[in-house]
């Protein structure tokens, strides 16, 4: 009866720490997106622009095979999308597009920088 009991009970155990050790479905993309001038001309008042800085609230686009998303950064320029495993396609303003891989469990991390091609005064 002791066995048969001891038995029962480590089936119960290894069945909870199977289902517990499955993966998620989905991983994350995060990143910060940037703006500033590609090329700074020499010092002035706006030199400000010359120098990445993160982009308050940029809208994020996400193109991969289920669709596009869009997602807006935070103030602090960043941002975090929960996606499917997958390619994707990240895309915001004027920056070149970021191609991305997504594992599920896993963050991928990218950084976008939106040019300023002239300053308005």
């Amino acid at each position: 009866m002791r066995i048969l009991t001891t038995f029962i009970a480590g089936l119960l155990v290894a069945g909870c720490g199977g289902a517990a050790a499955t993966a998620p479905a989905h991983g994350w993309v995060t990143g910060l997106a940037l703006t500033g001038r590609p090329l700074c001309p020499t010092p002035t008042a706006q030199e400000s622009l010359c120098h990445p800085a993160p982009r308050a609230h940029a809208v994020v686009t996400v193109t991969g095979r289920a669709g596009t998303r869009h997602v807006l950064a935070g103030r602090n320029g960043r941002f975090r999308v929960s996606l499917p495993p997958g390619r994707y396609v990240i895309r915001s303003g004027a920056a070149r597009p970021v191609s991305v891989r997504v594992v599920a469990g896993r963050v991928a991390h990218v950084r976008m920088r939106l040019s300023i091609l002239h300053a308005h005064g």
